[in-house]
């Protein structure tokens, strides 16, 4: 312990030792490194347990036996001679009452037998009468695997193993894996008394378990074998032997090494381990855990592991072969190569494997080649190739290599079609070796390409469409990605983008509408400016239409570059000033601090109402609102600011909702911007003598003046005035036309769309999209 543990003035220590001798005060000065007047003043107070008077004795056994201080009357005889024959011992108390507890009276008079027969009542013998009053063998078989091999263990890893030599541990193992020394001692008791021929008993542990090994004693009794490494590395034998042998006839069911901090880890740190025999020894195996065996260059025969269904060999740095026999294995479910640096090539019987369902190859660096009898591994459901050479060297493409075309692209018809999960993450696959068909493998719910410097990705991959997660973390060269297929449940999938976005510093500004699924995330995709049937940002210059170009006066406002924020990128982008269209509404920041003349209705606040006029034509209704926003920021938190409009018609009781994707960001508080939106609502039926509201909302934007007009189908060339637009922001109004049906979303496909309305409007029912917010009268039907 040393001075790792500080003790302050005035604490007191408190030592308990079944060895008397230990209680000295040197032995204890130096083992808290402590002046040696300081503990032998401690060491004045030793206190030696006794035994427990019969009272004390009958009240603890009576706790575990019946629950109560006192003991039935019926039973209060076969109690107290219970208590008699174990000596004071609180321990033989504890677990003779315990294993009594509920048991008939023809259960006590037996074990009370068993007692009268024990000379000096010595406690082994006492707490075997526990043990044998277990009825059914495999309650006896599972206590002596755990008092022999798990005391101390991870739970979950120790009913694996127990579940694989046909225990049931679920009804079984109800505790932690603790025990008493002397119930552990007393249960390896039993062991020994097996046989005086240590090669013969059922288990084996610590020196014996070296003993059969060295001397090839094992016998077809051998069933649990565990090891422990640090005496193997203290043994000058094993330190010179390079070959362990398990003979023939050894039938154990599992084994098991223990490096010094008692892991349970499978030849562990075997460091001085270069070659591993198992042939024909361990019928019954069914997990080999070899990881991190750093001298060892070539994997034993596995010919005489017929069971196997777990294999590990992570981190064998040193690997350069995997034996042959390995296709012999029609059990294995799991092999993990991860990290095996030196390893090159896999043997070909790999394609054997036909129960085998996930694969680990990552980080084999080395491994340039994998068998193209892969194909014939119709269980495998995951293969990780992740930091793998297989895609910079031609041979490892051979066998994918069935056809050329245009000298790029190559088709993986040879992987397995029952694959589930496929990483190839840091491959440094390229286009040139990006598969242009992927159509086999239709059953692939997970595809990871990250950090590969490709460009773009095969429009086959419309074909899996049972993808539920697409990775292309840090792709920084991605330029392009195909559209998803109409039929793809695009509601299930995950396209991952994340802070580590595959975007950041690339040139990537498309995506397809993947929107529809809430778990999308693109943060920090700076250069993202459009996804498709969402919305398109796009400098004002760049627009080809003769009506859209006319929307904005171009020439005179292209050198005012303003910022913009994106509320689904959570960045900031410098640039000129854009047209925002979205879900059928076109939209503008720039500069300015009045509304242009030709605005009907105007106020300083965020809210006006007004009644739509009657019109000129029967049956005319209203073909389009345009709004005018003059704001300046009132936080510096750009979550806070969401900028939303709504448009009631408070005679329909229908509100539409428009949430815009950016926001123009003014140079200094002080600084005004104009927010232009120009908004079809052809489908909606505004006529006249309808109360119209608009509203801007939340009001983190401070609202200077807001101004909204309206345009019916039979005066679309209306002029407005924009004279009082600031230097550089004349604007003219040419209608824009724009399918918009196409872009209504209904809620199931945004089912998580915060909303806000006013509560004028709760008897309404509605539907939502992160654009519109329709309402209508709860008495019209869906």
């Amino acid at each position: 312990m040393g001075t790792q543990i500080p003790f302050h003035p005035g604490s007191k220590i408190i030592i308990t030792s079944r060895n008397r001798c230990l209680l000295n005060a040197h032995f204890i000065s130096q083992m808290f490194d402590l002046e040696a007047s300081t503990s032998c003043g401690g060491l004045s107070k030793l206190f030696e347990v006794r035994e427990l008077a019969s009272s004390e004795s009958l009240q603890l056994f009576n706790w575990y036996a019946f629950g109560l201080n006192s003991v039935p009357k019926s039973s209060m005889a076969y109690a107290r001679s219970l208590v008699k024959h174990c000596g004071g011992l609180p321990l033989a108390l504890q677990v003779l009452g315990s294993s009594l507890s509920s048991k008939s009276v023809s259960s006590w008079k037996s074990a009370l037998e068993k007692l009268e027969e024990i000379p000096d009542s010595k406690i082994q013998e006492i707490l075997r009468i526990s043990y044998d009053s277990l009825e059914d063998d495999h309650d006896k078989n599972l206590f002596l695997d755990i008092v022999c091999l798990f005391i101390g263990k991870d739970r979950d890893y120790t009913t694996t193993i127990l579940d694989g030599c046909d225990f049931y541990t679920t009804i079984g193992i109800e505790n932690l894996l603790t025990m008493h020394q002397m119930i552990r001692d007393m249960g390896r008791e039993i062991i020994r008394q097996e046989s005086s021929d240590i090669g013969k008993r059922s288990r084996l542990w610590h020196k014996n378990a070296f003993d059969v090994i060295r001397e090839k004693i094992g016998s077809r009794t051998v069933k649990c074998l565990t090891l422990d490494l640090k005496g193997l590395l203290e043994d000058k034998a094993k330190r010179t032997n390079t070959t362990l042998h398990f003979p023939k006839h050894s039938k154990s069911q599992f084994l098991m090494s223990n490096d010094v901090d008692m892991e349970t880890q499978a030849f562990a740190k075997m460091k001085r381990l270069k070659l591993l025999q198992l042939d024909y020894c361990l019928p019954n195996l069914k997990i080999l855990n070899l990881n991190h065996s750093h001298s060892l260059l070539k994997t034993p025969s596995f010919s005489g592991l017929p069971s196997l269904e777990k294999l590990m060999l992570k981190d064998c740095i040193n690997l350069v072969e995997v034996d042959q026999s390995i296709g012999e294995l029609k059990l294995l479910t799991f092999l993990n190569l991860k990290d095996c640096t030196s390893l090159r090539h896999l043997p070909r019987t790999i394609g054997s494997l036909i129960s085998l369902e996930e694969l680990i190859l990552s980080g084999c660096s080395r491994l340039d080649d994998v068998p193209r009898e892969l194909h014939n591994m119709e269980s495998l459901k995951v293969l990780n190739l992740d930091e793998t050479a297989i895609y910079q060297s031609r041979l490892g493409l051979h066998w994918l290599l069935l056809k050329r075309s245009k000298g790029l692209g190559f088709s993986w018809a040879s992987l397995p079609s029952s694959l589930v999960k496929l990483s190839l993450e840091s491959c440094k696959l390229s286009n040139d070796v990006m598969p242009n068909d992927l159509c086999n493998l239709a059953s692939l719910k997970s595809l990871n390409l990250s950090r590969n410097p490709i460009h773009y990705l095969p429009e086959s991959l419309k074909n899996l469409t049972k993808l539920e997660e697409l990775l292309l973390t840090s792709c920084t060269e991605l330029q392009m990605i195909p559209k998803l297929p109409v039929l793809l449940n695009v509601s299930e999938c995950k396209f991952i983008f994340g802070d580590n976005s595959p975007f950041r510093g690339s040139g990537i500004n498309n995506v397809p509408c993947f929107f529809s699924s809430t778990r999308c995330v693109i943060f920090g995709c700076e250069k993202l400016t459009e996804v498709e049937d969402l919305f398109k940002l796009e400098p004002i210059e760049n627009f080809e239409a003769e009506e859209i170009r006319r929307l904005f006066n171009v020439d005179s406002i292209n050198g005012n570059r303003l910022q913009l924020y994106s509320y689904l990128t959570d960045s900031i982008m410098l640039a000129t000033p854009q047209v925002l269209q979205e879900r059928g509404i076109t939209s503008t920041f720039v500069v300015g601090s009045e509304i242009p003349i030709g605005f009907k209705h105007r106020t300083n606040e965020h809210r006006i109402s007004f009644v739509l006029p009657t019109p000129a034509h029967p049956d005319e209704k209203i073909h389009r609102f345009s709004l005018c926003i003059v704001f300046s920021l009132a936080s510096d938190q750009m979550s806070e600011f969401l900028p939303c409009v709504h448009i009631f018609n408070e005679t329909k009781t229908i509100m539409l909702r428009y949430r815009s994707s950016f926001i123009g960001i003014p140079q200094t508080n002080d600084k005004t911007m104009l927010w232009l939106i120009h908004w079809p609502v052809t489908d909606f039926q505004f006529e006249g003598g309808d109360l119209v509201s608009c509203m801007v909302v939340p009001i983190h934007l401070s609202i200077r003046k807001f101004g909204v007009t309206y345009e019916s189908e039979h005066n679309i060339g209306y002029e407005y005035g924009f004279s009082h637009l600031s230097t550089g922001d004349e604007v003219s109004t040419r209608h824009i036309k724009m399918d918009q049906t196409k872009h209504l979303l209904s809620l199931e496909s945004y089912g998580n769309a915060k909303v806000q309305f006013c509560s004028y409007i709760e008897e309404s029912k509605m539907v939502a999209s992160p654009q519109w917010l329709l309402l209508w009268p709860s008495s019209w039907q869906d």
